[in-house]
This record gives structure tokens, sequence and C-alpha cells, in this order.
């Protein structure tokens, strides 16, 4: 009876436990846009993305550009912000909550950003579901440079999921990210209508661990002179591993059970 109360105890907290670190998940968004004279036609995202998140928050995060490219086609130019890279700090989660996940950018080559005018005929290219996300973009890539985008502050022990956005306008422009040496590229969009698209728009990275970094290596995909990261969406569950406590019980549920197994085997062998 007392082996009983202690199995259905355990499982009970074992359970609860589980159930705390499945609603513990974060969400982050960024929509990445050019800033200062090159910002006159960003936009900011508020919609849902590829991933949907318990609300539609998303960061505009804008490093200064110079507005060399500004014209009837859009906005933007090189980086001119002053100091490398260009951090920003607190960014919020995807219901407007403050979190300790901050970003760098490094101005590469130097690179920059852009922002397509939506009146501009190529704007049909776009993701019809994810027009402001996918309209404005850093760039990196001139002459296949690489330029690096660091995640920082984040908590460590736990796996993260990264979704990253990079597409241009056209299906010649398309984008290469690197992540700790693994290799993915989108394949830029079609010409003409059509949603957000996996491979396409976009490439998912899933089970990164990190000690409080993640950089992330942008560079074009050999189609074009640029590479395009339009931004990204970063969620991770912060009980996802279990503390020393938290193992400590799921040791105790597992050694009651094997106890319990062993003496159904040994009342089975009996009979």
């Amino acid at each position: 009876m007392k082996r009983d109360l202690t199995l259905s105890v355990t499982m009970a907290l074992l359970a609860g436990w589980l159930q705390s670190a499945a609603a513990e998940v974060v969400y982050v968004n960024v929509d990445f846009q050019p800033g200062g004279s090159g910002g006159g036609t960003s936009e900011t995202f508020s919609a849902q993305g590829a991933v949907a998140t318990p609300g539609s928050t998303w960061n505009a995060v804008a490093p200064s550009t110079d507005g060399a490219n500004n014209g009837a086609f859009g906005s933007g130019g090189q980086f001119d912000f002053s100091g490398d890279p260009y951090v920003v700090t607190g960014l919020l989660d995807s219901e407007g909550a403050a979190t300790g996940v901050g970003l760098e950018i490094f101005k590469g080559d130097p690179d920059g950003g852009f922002a397509l005018n939506p009146n501009n005929g190529f704007d049909a290219n776009i993701a019809d579901d994810a027009k402001e996300l996918m309209r404005d973009y850093l760039i990196s890539g001139w002459a296949s440079e690489s330029n690096a985008v660091n995640i920082i502050g984040l908590p460590p022990g736990v796996h993260y999921t990264l979704v990253l956005y990079g597409a241009g306008d056209n299906d010649a422009v398309s984008s290469e990210f690197n992540i700790d040496g693994v290799i993915t590229n989108t394949t830029g969009v079609p010409n003409g209508s059509h949603d957000l698209t996996a491979g396409q728009d976009y490439v998912v990275y899933s089970g990164i661990t990190a000690s409080g970094t993640i950089t992330i290596w942008i560079r074009d995909n050999l189609e074009s002179a640029d590479g395009h990261f339009n931004g990204f969406q970063l969620y991770y569950n912060l009980n996802s591993i279990p503390t020393v406590t938290e193992w400590g019980l799921i040791l105790l549920v597992a050694s009651v059970m094997m106890a319990g197994l062993s003496r159904l085997t040994r009342k089975a062998k009996v009979v």
C-alpha cells in the first residue's frame, strides 16, 4: 500500500513538471529592416509567421543605413552606424513581454539593408501572407563575403529552434545561412503570387544548443551579388532541462516503477 501511494504521488509530481515544462515556451520574433536615412519604406510585420505564436509582436530591428539606395524602387544603403557591432538588447517575446535576448549586427564588408517600395511591381513576388516581413532585409554577401548576426543573452542549458527568413523579390535572389558549420539555403521566391514556403522563403534549424550566444552567418547563395536576411523566429522551452531536484524525482519514479515491476515478475514466477 505504501509503495502504491509513493508511486501515485511521484507520478503526479512528474506529470506536473511535464505540464509546466510544456507551458514555458518563449517565442521571439524579429523583423530586420534598414534604419536611418535608408528607412523610408521600411515596415514592421505584425501577424503570424511560419510558426504560430501566442501573440503577434515582432521586434523591428533597424540598424542605420546611409540612404544611398533610396529611390522609386525602395530605400536603404550601406550600414553607417557608429561602432561595430550594432547592439540591441531586451527584445520582446511574441506577447510583448521583455526578455533577456539581444542582437549584435556586424558591419561586414560593409553591408547594409534595403526595403522594397510596396508600390513597385516586384511586390507581387513577395509572400502574400508576410509582405511586411519579406519586403525588407539586411543585405550581406557582396563579393560572396559572409556577414554575422549574433543572438545574445540566451539562457544556457536549453535547446533552440530558429526559423530564418531569407528571400528577395525575385527568383534570382536566395540566401545561405551557416550556424556552427551547418549550412542551409533558401531557393528564392517564384515570380508570382505565393505564401511563405519552407526552403523557399525560410529555413529551419532545430535542436541548437548555446552557451549564451548563437552566431548566424549570412551570405548570397551564388545566384546574385547579395544574400538577404529578412528576420527570424526563435523559440525555446525554459524548462526543457530538468533541475537537479527534478532529475532526482525522475530517478525516484523510475526506481519505484522498476521495484514494482520486479515484484510482479516474482509473483508471476511463483504462480
